[in-house]
């Protein structure tokens, strides 16, 4: 859709809702059971704007690696070196060092965050699926929010 003032023209406007994925770097035997998942986004120009709202029990005994939320609505930008933080709102079900916070991270040409820690105890690290609370089958909820640059 294409929104036009007088000599400008705004090329792209599109809102809509997505289904956000609960996932890990090493996927093996992950799954998620879902009581809550939704995501609604905003894209203006090359910029999207985005909710997201996961509320699910994993289960896993050979999945490993970063804890990840994927199957966002578009890819993010290739523009060089770009990285784009997503404020967290509400993260429970994990534990991570004190000292530290978390946000999620996106870069590269993907549509995924991965969930890291930033703090001076780890500098930035990815948020590992060990770090989930209770271990396989506990609850863990994510709400974040933010915005990124798409090509």
């Amino acid at each position: 859709t294409s929104i036009n003032f007088g000599q400008d023209a705004l090329n792209y406007y599109d809102e809509g809702t997505f289904n956000p994925t609960l996932t890990c770097a090493t996927v093996g035997d992950f799954a998620a059971n879902y009581s809550q998942r939704s995501g609604r986004y905003t894209r203006v120009g090359n910029i999207v704007t985005l909710r997201i709202a996961i509320t699910a029990a994993p289960t896993f005994t050979t999945a490993s690696g970063a804890i990840r939320v994927s199957s966002l609505p578009f890819a993010v930008g290739s523009t060089g070196d770009d990285e784009y933080s997503l404020t967290l709102n509400l993260l429970t079900g994990f534990t991570w060092p004190s000292g530290t916070s978390a946000c999620g991270a996106m870069g590269g040409t993907a549509t995924l965050a991965t969930l890291r820690t930033i703090g001076s105890a780890v500098g930035g690290a990815d948020l590992a699926i060990s770090a989930i609370t209770g271990g396989t089958g506990s609850t863990v909820v994510i709400y974040m929010n933010g915005s990124y640059h798409v090509g």
